[in-house]
């Protein structure tokens, strides 16, 4: 999952939310949630990656 993706999700996430679909609303939500918790993730791999003597 790249920023890219997350701002895809994000901006499905805000039609939804216009559009008063509750059911895709939640779906997104979750999505969007999962994508940002991965994106800190691989960033935190990379710090420790990154600092780690060789």
């Amino acid at each position: 999952m790249d920023a890219a993706a997350l701002g895809s999700l994000e901006d499905r996430l805000r039609e939804a939310t216009r559009a008063g679909k509750e059911a895709m609303l939640a779906k997104l939500q979750s999505e969007v949630r999962y994508a940002r918790a991965r994106i800190q993730a691989e960033a935190m791999v990379e710090t420790i990656k990154s600092a780690a003597p060789n």
